[in-house]
């Protein structure tokens, strides 16, 4: 049975692959093209044995159409990754894990076509679905929220994606712990939000208690923390 890779429920698919949907480093993007192709094959005799509906022939569709956004063709993604949502909530039911994961594949997919505002509206909806059948502190609603907030300020909305980035800390680190990287990378990114949003010393501030940590936690040399003081140097000029 091939089993989905959904860059929704993926482990190590955590906050600190700040661009959802951005390709994994693993496949080259000649190996990834040929892993398309034999999984939309596989996906088309799967359908033919085994049936339209049957949970692999579905498998099958999803993966091929999350490669093909990782080799950089959202829309084309997005359009088949929206039937393969579809299709799983007949089969399966609307609250289906592999049926949210369908629909969060779709939404960072559109966000890879340009548009964030509506990739942000799905991931919001899809966020408010998970924290109601997982519950509010299952990783994969906070990774929704992670998505969310990701794709509003992508949409040039700031000051808002700032405001989910603070909130999402504050519960990352009580569900994390304070210096899980995911938490760490939410008050980044919402720090540099923030900055951009106008707030260029309350920025600067939070990057420069966001270094601190980092420090202590990776290392002064970590190019994470490195990362945060020039970020707090600039904001702070």
């Amino acid at each position: 049975m091939l089993t989905q890779q959904s860059s929704q429920s993926r482990g190590h698919d955590s906050l600190l692959h700040h661009r959802p949907g951005n390709p994994n480093s693993e496949l080259t993007l000649t190996a990834r093209t040929r892993w398309t192709f034999a999984v939309t094959a596989l996906a088309t005799d799967s359908a033919r044995v085994l049936g339209p509906d049957h949970p692999d022939t579905l498998n099958a569709r999803a993966v091929g159409a999350i490669n093909l956004g990782k080799a950089g063709e959202h829309a084309e993604a997005a359009r088949l990754l929206a039937e393969v949502a579809a299709d799983r909530a007949r089969v399966l039911g609307p609250d289906h894990p592999d049926t949210l994961n369908a629909r969060g594949d779709y939404a960072s997919n559109v966000g890879g076509t340009g548009e964030h505002a509506e990739s942000a509206r799905l991931h919001a909806e899809l966020a408010a679905d998970r924290a109601r059948v997982l519950g509010p502190d299952h990783y994969s609603t906070l990774l929704t929220r992670h998505h969310h907030a990701w794709e509003l300020g992508e949409a040039g909305e700031h000051a808002e994606s700032a405001r989910l980035y603070a909130e999402l800390a504050t519960d990352s680190a009580r569900v994390l712990g304070p210096d899980h990287p995911d938490t760490l990378n939410a008050r980044a990114v919402g720090a540099g939000n923030l900055g951009k949003a106008g707030d260029h010393a309350e920025a600067a501030r939070l990057l420069a208690e966001l270094a601190a940590d980092r420090a202590r936690v990776l290392g002064p040399d970590h190019p994470d923390t490195l990362n945060a003081r020039s970020l707090s140097d600039r904001w702070s000029e």
